[in-house]
């Protein structure tokens, strides 16, 4: 960690509040419970770094550092900040149907790379009974899903709900998927362990990043680690196959997102199982771009994430579901898989893109006004308390939104119309207090541009004629 520059150099954006105190818009950490080191952080540069460093293959770990370097581009590098306390994995299954003829499948996916598919025709004595039926089928399995076979995990038949907890065989901090679902629908609710203090402990080894995704992708947790990020400046990746979110169930992950007024959270929901994590690849990709503001997470294609398709896993009203709770899905739209066209945003307000370009700024024209400060005295010199010293923070604001301009992030001039909508004002010298003065504080310094928008969708006409 270093000392802020805020005691320098103060910059307030009037479209947000606060601002990123990193200067770092390109490293994603990667938040997971693990006993392979001591570290609360360390640093990778490929999946196979991750297992020679002792994390499981297969393990959440493992899966989220393949889902971040799979993508194209991808981070050059990402961090791995270490849960100490280890998330108790639970959840519920619940069959949607009890119709004669229809029939409930689904995949269990371990952490130990292997996966048990499980099929059940559906009897017609109710809801209840099917999803006690279900119960008694996963228990039986003797082979089973985990190391200790069918005790890894325990199932059970309550009302509706097939009930999900660890069994006499788990193994601590242990997390499973659910995948191939077919009437069926998963909520996970792997309860908090304690992992406020966890992303404490991490930031106070090393806070030298700007997005994170947790292992786990429970309600209770992912709040956490959104409202934690929230009041840093960074961004939190929250992936989801809940099926409240696109049942659009009051109380759900998005919902509460949004209703906690997250403006930092990214809520990206897939209707597979979440060993692909959609959302650490969403994020890994959006960084690796290097481009805050000038890219959209809308249309963007994810390597390894397996699409939500029409009707067979997310109707339309369903998908509205998503975009009303400002999420962000991965579907099959017009047989292209990507991020929702309709999408991108954040959670309780802006667009991802708008969201990064913000932060650029904020983080990047304090240092680059120090800097100018720096080189005066380097060179033996110094900002003297003069009117030239709003000339410097000028071509400070300037040369950074210039270099957002290039990737398209901000608008300086209309290039149509050469309309100017850079501005830049300050204080006099003279007329500034004599506090400031006393203080060597230069106060009074405003500058304005645009934040360039995207066309996300279009409206066109036409007139036809027979020949």
């Amino acid at each position: 960690m270093t000392f802020p520059l805020s005691e320098l150099v103060s910059l307030n954006l009037s479209i947000a509040a606060g601002g990123i105190r990193a200067p770092n818009l390109s490293t994603p950490l990667l938040v997971g419970y693990h006993t392979a080191w001591a570290d609360y952080v360390r640093t990778f540069y490929s999946p196979s770094g991750v297992i020679s460093s002792g994390i499981a293959a297969n393990s959440p770990l493992h899966r989220m550092a393949v889902a971040a370097f799979a993508q194209s581009p991808s981070p050059r590098t990402i961090k791995i900040g270490r849960r100490a306390t280890p998330p108790v994995h639970a959840g519920t299954l619940t069959p949607t149907t009890d119709a004669v003829g229809q029939t409930i499948t689904l995949t269990v996916v371990s952490p130990l790379g292997t996966s048990r598919s499980y099929s059940r025709a559906c009897a017609g004595g109710g809801i209840p009974a099917e999803a006690t039926a279900l119960a008694v089928l996963l228990n039986a399995d003797v082979s089973g899903y985990g190391a200790a076979g069918s005790t890894a995990l325990a199932f059970a038949g309550v009302g509706n709900d097939v009930t999900v907890g660890p069994g006499a065989g788990a193994v601590a901090g242990q997390l499973y998927w659910y995948t191939g679902l077919q009437n069926l629908n998963w909520v996970d609710l792997t309860p908090d362990p304690g992992l406020a203090a966890d992303l404490t402990a991490i930031r106070g080894q090393d806070d030298d990043w700007y997005s994170a995704a947790l292992d786990s992708t429970s309600e209770a947790e992912q709040l956490i680690l959104a409202t934690q990020l929230d009041a840093q400046g960074k961004l939190s990746w929250i992936g989801s196959q809940d099926a409240t979110i696109k049942n659009g169930t009051a109380g759900n992950l998005f919902l509460d997102l949004l209703a906690a007024g997250r403006t930092r959270a990214v809520p990206v929901w897939n209707a597979h199982g979440m060993h692909e994590y959609p959302a650490v690849a969403a994020m890994a990709k959006m960084l690796a771009w290097n481009r805050p503001g000038g890219v959209s997470l809308a249309r963007q294609k994810l390597a390894g994430v397996t699409m939500s398709r029409y009707n067979t896993d997310l109707t339309a009203a369903q998908l509205t579901n998503i975009r009303n709770a400002r999420g962000n899905a991965y579907i099959d739209q017009a047989g292209v898989a990507n991020v929702d066209g309709l999408a991108g945003t954040c959670s309780a307000e802006r667009y991802v893109d708008q969201r990064m370009a913000l932060d650029y700024l904020a983080a990047n024209i304090p240092v680059e006004l120090y800097n100018a400060m720096q080189a005066a005295t380097n060179a033996g010199t110094r900002i003297p308390y003069t009117d030239g010293a709003a000339a410097v923070a000028r071509a400070a604001c300037r040369k950074i939104l210039e270099s957002a301009e290039s990737w398209g992030a901000v608008m300086l001039r209309d290039p149509e119309t050469g309309e100017n909508y850079f501005n830049f004002s300050a204080t006099p010298a003279a007329s500034q207090t004599a506090a400031h003065k006393a203080a060597r504080h230069f106060a009074g310094c405003e500058f304005s541009c645009k934040i360039l928008n995207e066309v996300a969708s279009f409206d066109v006409a036409g007139t036809l004629s027979f020949v």
